[in-house]
């Protein structure tokens, strides 16, 4: 049996490790999408709605690409924080998805990422 693959892979999983960076994250909801305007007959008076909050998921650990980077938005207006936190938007290999929010610098779309047990994201650095 031929063992120069995986002492190679050995290697190559060892070198790549050692450029990774660790970052905490914290688990996100997932973005909510605007309700289409629902124009009502003018004799009609709608009821208003209350829309819940939807409440962020536990992370799960596991290999995944970066979907998309967003910017945070505050409870106040809907305007995004001015500081370095970023929602990143994450798609496992398994294909779910997953969102969390971060400070990590760095990061680009289509980017391979981990999230570990510990609730970290390692990163390329």
């Amino acid at each position: 049996m031929n063992r120069l693959p995986l002492i190679l892979s050995s290697i190559a999983v060892a070198i790549l490790a050692g450029c990774a960076t660790e970052s905490r994250v914290t688990s996100a909801p997932a973005p909510v999408a605007a309700a289409p305007a629902v124009v009502a007959a003018p004799a009609v008076v709608a009821a208003p709605t209350v829309a819940a909050a939807p409440t962020a998921a536990p992370l799960r650990a596991g290999m995944g690409r970066i979907e998309s980077i967003l910017a945070v938005p505050t409870a106040a207006g809907g305007r995004t924080e001015s500081n370095s936190t970023k929602r990143i938007v994450m798609r496992m290999d398994d294909g779910s998805m997953q969102y969390f929010d971060t400070e990590a610098a760095g990061l680009a779309a289509g980017d391979r990422i981990e999230i570990t047990k510990e609730g970290n994201m390692r990163h390329p650095a």
